[in-house]
């Protein structure tokens, strides 16, 4: 939630004044956003990585660790629940994001497009 109110605070530069005007704005600026915590019981990212399977590579509480974790918890459940999640915002062709296409504040990720992990991994290594 705080990555989400500190991407708030640099498009806005002003933040909602109670958590309802954010969850409104979220729905405005980033609609298609996917919360693993609303689909995975609570615990630390690790303990859900490990519950679920998920290698981590590097160390907890990096970024790049962090998120390639999230990533593939996102996968994973993904196919558990049968979720498509479509993409008009990122082109899965070249990996890159498309501004055409509107704000890129939220990534939509569809996990066939990808394949597998290297696929998925160096894919969104090169939007970055």
């Amino acid at each position: 939630m705080t990555d989400l109110l500190y991407l708030v605070q640099l498009m806005k530069q002003e933040l909602p004044e109670t958590l309802c005007d954010f969850e409104v704005l979220l729905e405005e600026t980033c609609a298609g956003r996917h919360e693993l915590r609303d689909r995975l019981p609570f615990g630390s990212l690790s303990n859900l990585a490990r519950s679920h399977g998920v290698i981590r590579y590097g160390q907890a509480h990096t970024a790049g660790s962090d998120a390639l974790v999230t990533l593939d918890l996102f996968f994973r459940i993904s196919k558990s629940d049968d979720t498509h999640v479509e993409s008009n915002k990122f082109d899965m062709e070249s990996g890159k994001f498309d501004p055409s296409n509107g704000s890129a504040a939220a990534v939509h990720l569809k996990p066939s497009d990808f394949g597998d992990r290297s696929v998925a991994e160096s894919r969104v290594a090169s939007a970055l």
